[in-house]
C-alpha cells in the first residue's frame, strides 16, 4: 500500500487534496491532477501527462497545490473499477446483472462512486500478482473495465468537471470496498482475449488479406517509434516520417483518425495498434486525450482504412520467393510450380515455356495484355 498523509495533516489538507489522500489511504493507486486547459476539462496538470501518474505524496502535494486542479485520475493497484454507463441506449448496471445471473453469482456489495453522467464506478479489490487488462465495452454495452494494467485511469471522488462531480455513494463509501468475485475477473479475461468485435476480419469475402503477418514484432516496433516521433527514415507516409501529433484546434480529429488508419496500414491488430498508440503517441499530443475519446477516434480510423491489412508495412518476408544463385539448371518440379523472383545467375538455367497460345501467352506466368 502506498504511503499516505497522518489524519491530522490530511483534515488540514484542501478538499480535493484530503479527498485524494482519503482515497489513497484505503486504495494502492498511482494518482494525476487534472483540470480545465483549452477546453479540456481534464487536462493533466504536471508536464509530461497522464504518464506521469505517481505515488509520491510530495510530489502530490505539489500537484494539487495548483490553483487549476479541480480533480484527480486514478491508476488502480491492487483493485479494479468497473465503470458503469447509462447513456445511448446502454445500461452497464444491466449488462453487469445479467452477467452475474448467467454465472449463478449476484454482483457484491462494493465501494461505488457516482459519476456526473449517471454511472456509477464499482471498486473491487483483486488478488495479489493479479495483473486486470483495462478495456471499453469489451465486457459488455456500457461497460468499461479500468485494470491495474496502467493503461487507462479513473477520475476519483471528489473532482469536478463541468458536468458535475464524482460523489462516493451514501453507504457505499471505500472502506465497503469487496473482493472481486471470479466470476466477474473470468468473464474479463474472456473478454479481453475474444477481442471486442470491432477488428476487421480478413477472412470475410469481401475485405482483402493481410499482406503480412498480423503483429510482427518488427511492425509493432516500427508502428511504435512512428507514434514517438522516432524517423527511422524506411518509408514514406502521408503525415511525413513520423507521426504528427495531435493539436488542440488544429483539426485533432482527423490527424487521431489518421494515426489509427496507419496502424492499420503496418499491418497490426486493433488492439495491439491501441495500446502502442496510447502509450507512444498520446503523449505527445497537445492537450493528450481524455482515453476514451482517444480510443473513440483512434479506431474509426483504424476500420475506415480502405487498403489491405499491412500495405505499408516495411517488415515484409519476401525471403521464400528468392532462390539461391545457381549454376545448375532449375529442376522440373521447380519449373512447373514458377517462382516469384530470379536472380540474374538463374536466366540462363530456365528451360523454355510452354505456351497456352504460341509466342503470346505462356503457362505458369504473369502475362500482362495492353490494348
Amino acid at each position: 500500500m502506498a504511503k499516505t498523509l497522518p489524519v491530522s495533516q490530511e483534515d488540514d489538507a484542501p478538499p480535493l487534496e484530503r479527498a485524494v489522500h482519503t482515497y489513497r489511504r484505503h486504495f494502492d493507486c498511482k494518482v494525476h491532477a487534472f483540470g480545465s486547459v483549452g477546453g479540456n476539462h481534464k487536462h493533466p496538470l504536471a508536464k509530461g501527462g497522464y504518464a506521469t501518474a505517481t505515488d509520491d505524496l510530495a510530489e502530490i502535494d505539489r500537484r494539487f497545490a495548483n490553483p487549476k486542479a479541480t480533480g484527480f485520475a486514478v491508476y488502480p493497484g491492487n483493485f479494479i473499477v468497473i465503470d458503469l454507463d447509462r447513456r445511448d441506449g446502454k445500461d452497464g448496471a444491466a449488462e453487469l446483472d445479467r452477467l452475474a445471473n448467467e454465472a449463478g453469482a449476484e454482483v457484491p456489495k462494493t465501494a461505488v462512486v457516482k459519476t456526473p453522467s449517471g454511472g456509477v464506478h464499482l471498486c473491487f479489490r483483486i488478488p495479489e500478482g493479479v495483473t486486470v487488462s483495462s478495456s471499453n465495452g469489451k465486457l459488455a454495452p456500457g461497460i468499461d473495465v479500468r485494470g491495474n494494467d496502467g493503461k487507462y485511469w479513473a477520475a476519483g471522488p471528489g473532482s469536478h468537471t463541468p458536468k458535475g462531480a464524482y460523489r462516493w455513494k451514501r453507504g457505499q463509501g471505500p472502506t465497503r470496498m469487496a473482493d472481486a468475485p471470479p466470476w466477474l475477473l473470468e468473464a474479463i479475461q474472456g473478454a479481453t482475449a475474444a477481442g471486442d468485435g470491432r477488428r476487421r476480419d480478413p477472412s470475410e469475402p469481401d475485405i482483402p488479406a493481410p499482406l503480412v503477418v498480423v503483429d510482427d514484432p518488427r511492425n509493432v516496433e516500427f508502428f511504435r517509434d512512428w507514434c514517438a516521433g522516432k524517423s527511422r527514415n524506411t518509408l514514406a507516409t502521408p503525415s511525413g516520417e513520423v507521426a504528427h501529433p495531435c493539436i488542440e484546434n488544429e483539426r485533432g480529429n482527423d490527424t487521431l483518425a489518421a494515426t489509427g488508419a496507419m496502424a492499420h496500414d503496418y499491418g497490426l491488430s486493433a488492439d495491439v495498434a491501441l495500446e502502442v498508440a496510447l502509450e507512444h503517441f498520446n503523449p505527445r499530443c497537445e492537450p493528450p486525450w481524455d482515453a476514451d475519446e482517444f480510443e473513440t477516434h483512434f479506431l474509426s480510423g483504424y476500420r475506415s482504412a480502405t487498403g489491405c491489412l499491412g500495405y505499408r508495412a516495411p517488415a515484409r518476408d519476401f525471403a521464400s520467393m528468392f532462390a539461391p544463385v545457381t549454376t545448375e539448371p532449375v529442376g522440373e518440379q521447380e519449373a512447373q510450380r514458377g517462382r516469384d523472383f530470379y536472380y540474374l545467375g538463374d536466366f540462363g538455367t530456365i528451360p523454355d515455356p510452354e505456351f497456352l497460345i504460341d509466342d503470346v501467352l505462356p503457362e505458369d506466368d504473369y502475362t500482362v495484355l495492353a490494348g
